[in-house]
């Protein structure tokens, strides 16, 4: 396995994450 690649992939993951954290915290979707 390439593991810069699966780096890359944990890393986007993380983001993805953190970025649904950080709206939900401030106040969420406008749902």
């Amino acid at each position: 396995m390439d593991v810069a690649y699966l780096a890359l992939i944990a890393v986007m993951w993380l983001a993805l994450v953190g970025l649904t954290l950080g709206c939900a915290k401030l106040g969420g979707p406008e749902q």
